[in-house]
């Protein structure tokens, strides 16, 4: 067990953060969903209901330059349980320096059960653009959370404000509603943009 992840200078990562993001988000639009990482007021939010168990893991889908990753680190505190997927080469590069002792794979989200060694994890927690992914990879991601989720497990995740009511993120909300019954959302205005933050509870 690690006490600390190794993170860069705390006056020189949001800065580095921003940049990266900012770049990636140019090179491959598809794969980022706003051009500004997320706030941590919203990521928070998306952390507060994770449970912390011994022996689960946790998944990050969509790491970024780590905006989630650090605070999510700090609640679980083992490097060991964790492990994140991102599909942008620049950004795991970046994710990877940033945070060295922990396991981030270049891969899609809807194989992260290949990387639990055959367990279930305790929480997913997810920043991925959901809206714009094909239809099929996000139904596939959702139903590999749903079956490797464990029971009394979260799956956290969030939706920009402006797409809510745009055919992709009504299709979104009703995937999620089918398959587990429902969720809790909150709002969180400070965040840029502001987000509607979904917490499913299993």
């Amino acid at each position: 067990m690690l006490g600390k992840c190794q993170d860069i200078s705390a006056q020189s990562a949001p800065m580095k953060s921003f940049i990266q993001f900012f770049w990636a988000a140019l090179k491959n639009p598809l794969q980022v969903s706003t051009l500004f990482a997320t706030g941590s007021t919203a990521v928070e939010a998306m952390i507060a209901p994770v449970p912390t168990r011994p022996n689960d893991m946790v998944v990050e889908l969509g790491v970024g330059t780590g905006a989630i990753t650090q605070i999510l680190f700090n609640k679980i505190g083992n490097s060991q349980k964790y492990v994140g997927l991102e599909l942008n080469d620049d950004m795991i590069e970046f994710a990877q320096e940033r945070f060295p002792s922990l396991r981030f794979v270049n891969d899609s989200a809807e194989n992260f059960a290949k990387y639990l060694d055959g367990h279930k994890c305790t929480a997913v927690v997810s920043s991925l653009p959901w809206t714009l992914m094909p239809a099929p990879a996000v139904l596939a991601t959702l139903d590999s959370i749903k079956e490797n989720l464990a029971p009394g497990g979260v799956f956290a995740t969030y939706l920009t404000l402006h797409v809510l009511k745009t055919p992709a993120g009504k299709r979104f909300q009703d995937a999620i509603k089918e398959r587990f019954g429902g969720f809790e959302s909150k709002v969180v205005i400070e965040n840029l943009p502001p987000v509607k933050v979904l917490i499913v509870r299993k």
